[in-house]
């Protein structure tokens, strides 16, 4: 199988010779599945999801849970297949989080029985979906798991997991990471979204991976010449969330904190 990348302005991603290139999307002859952690907040992992979609217009979109009103319309929901945590995708305080030794499971729950491809856009449970042997599963990976590799002490201390909780967390993290790892086996390849990442697949996965960069309209910003006094946060986290954590981290610094979420 061979991947071929477009260095132009536009995102293009063709897998070997299954897909032939039309106006603004591919007709495959083959049927694709994708598959995306959560549908949840519209960042930068679901906009190399949109591109994707649009690519494969003909492909389902398998998640773990989806809100179409945050998601602000980006995916219809007629084209997006959810699992049993669903249930949790509208709770208040974003509390579906405390669930997450039961992502695994949930995301093994799929059948792509009858699909030639799977494509995953994965930076936490995507990445382990279940697939036939005859089904080829290729994963474009933003980061192996954060909180579980590399950003695991910051994350226990920035949740304040401390104490009986803090043991009990720790625990459900060591389940998940031995999980993650054996997961690490199922994609037959890894598409790493920058060099950094394809360092991390290797040092926590142990695989080999491409990188195609994703599809970032770099010609929308410019470096400015001028520098003022405050530092500019741009984040996914809530706002609240930025602030404890930052906060503490730019103590003793005399400049303003600005906070840009995306």
């Amino acid at each position: 199988m061979s991947f071929h990348y477009s260095t132009d302005s536009s995102f293009s991603l063709s897998i070997g010779f299954l897909c032939l290139k039309g106006s603004s999307a591919y007709t495959c002859l083959m049927k694709i599945a994708l598959v995306h952690d959560f549908l949840l907040r519209y960042g930068g992992a679901e906009r190399v999801l949109k591109v994707f979609s649009e690519m494969y217009p003909d492909a389902p979109i398998y998640t773990l849970m989806f809100d179409e009103k945050t998601m602000g319309g980006h995916f219809s929901k007629e084209r997006v297949i959810t699992s049993s945590m669903q249930k949790w995708a509208r709770w208040p305080g974003r509390l579906y989080r405390f669930f997450f030794a039961k992502m695994p499971r949930a995301i093994e729950e799929f059948d792509f029985s009858g699909f030639d491809i799977v494509l995953s856009s994965s930076q936490s449970y995507a990445h382990g979906v279940l697939t036939p042997v005859t089904t080829k599963h290729i994963s474009y990976c933003h980061s192996p798991t954060r909180y579980l590799w590399d950003y695991t002490h910051q994350y226990l201390d920035d949740n304040a997991y401390r104490g009986l909780k803090g043991l009990f967390i720790v625990k459900k993290m060591q389940y998940v990471r031995e999980w993650d790892f054996l997961a690490s086996d199922r994609p037959d390849y890894y598409l790493a979204n920058s060099i950094n990442i394809q360092k991390r697949i290797q040092k926590y996965y142990g695989k080999e991976s491409d990188v195609i960069y994703p599809p970032v309209d770099v010609d929308r910003f410019e470096v400015s010449h001028e520098s003022e006094d405050y530092f500019l946060i741009v984040s996914k986290k809530p706002i609240y969330e930025v602030s404890q954590v930052h906060q503490s981290r730019f103590s003793g610094v005399k400049a303003m904190m600005r906070w840009q979420r995306t």
